[in-house]
């Protein structure tokens, strides 16, 4: 059986390639087994090598070029590429791979891996994003006549990239993250948006009303009015009856006093029964409410009548046993 009959008469790349060179059928294996081809194409000439990078000096400054026969190569590669494929468009959610075939007409030395490198650089924009998406990659060098030098490539695309995913907080949609990226939390840039628009929206403790606060704020209340509703008591005055607010703390009775004033206008007698008159009555120097001087004077008494407590006498217990 020939080759030609083995891969169902398939085309060759080249018209000058005939099926029984062992080259075509290397070239041709991939296709074989119905892989997505992208493009096959022939780039005529001498094959071309990889050359490293150069440096030059402008001043103080180091300028990093490609030599002149790289970049021409390259460029006849892309071309080469959008001749055949020119509805292909480079994308990086993708993984390729290269199948290339090199006639030289000459006996130079050529490295293949350096060959490969070529291509792969030279559709970095065109078939690719960048050739880190080729996972797969096979060359191989041969000879041909005076004037048929060439290199016959192969493109196929092998599958998506497989690349590890994490569920957004917000959405709960899966997205892909990297090495860099392990720590994210959201998707994009409008579900953080939204997350954090979620962690602002509270309810009032006192109102039960909803509002939007700063994350690192842990207010409970809307507004200073619900805050001072939340930690004050309000109180009708027993003098002139003003409603008026107190801090909790500080209400011990519902019998209150809207102000020091309100009260010495309007409480004519202690809680024992005497007057307030200016003789029996009494402020201390820092201020402070009226005090009476009758009961000032029966506290003071009482303290100094009162019986002392009676005094225990410590006794040294090694003294006692002597």
């Amino acid at each position: 059986m020939t080759a030609a009959a083995d891969f169902h008469g398939v085309e060759s790349l080249d018209p000058r390639i005939h099926f029984g060179d062992e080259q075509t059928l290397f070239a041709l294996k991939r296709e074989y087994i119905d892989v997505e081809v992208i493009a096959r194409f022939t780039v005529d000439g001498e094959p071309v090598s990889k050359a490293r990078a150069r440096f030059t000096n402008r001043g103080s400054k180091t300028r990093v070029y490609t030599p002149e026969k790289t970049r021409v190569a390259e460029e006849r590669v892309a071309w080469s590429f959008r001749e055949v494929a020119p509805w292909h468009e480079p994308d990086n959610e993708f993984t390729y791979g290269v199948m290339a075939v090199f006639f030289s007409d000459t006996r130079q030395r050529r490295d293949v891996d350096n060959m490969l490198k070529l291509i792969c650089d030279g559709l970095n924009g065109v078939a690719w994003h960048d050739d880190v998406q080729v996972e797969e990659i096979a060359g191989r060098r041969g000879r041909d006549l005076i004037g048929n030098a060439r290199t016959d490539i192969l493109i196929y695309r092998i599958g998506k990239i497989q690349r590890p995913e994490k569920a957004c907080l917000q959405c709960k949609q899966p997205f892909l993250i990297y090495n860099s990226t392990s720590r994210q939390k959201y998707c994009s840039a409008q579900c953080r948006s939204d997350a954090r628009k979620a962690n602002r929206v509270r309810t009032c403790t006192n109102c039960g009303e909803t509002f939007e606060a700063n994350p690192s704020d842990e207010s409970t209340r809307c507004s200073r009015k619900c805050r001072t509703d939340a930690t004050t008591k309000l109180l009708v005055c027993v003098g002139c009856g003003t409603s008026f607010r107190r801090p909790q703390s500080w209400v011990k009775t519902d019998a209150s006093w809207c102000s020091r004033t309100c009260q010495d206008q309007n409480l004519t007698h202690c809680k024992h029964g005497h007057e307030f008159t200016p003789e029996n009555v009494y402020r201390r120097p820092s201020g402070g409410a009226r005090e009476c001087r009758t009961c000032r004077a029966a506290s003071s008494k009482a303290r100094r009548t009162a019986p002392s407590p009676p005094t225990e006498i410590a006794y040294d217990t090694e003294e006692t046993a002597a």
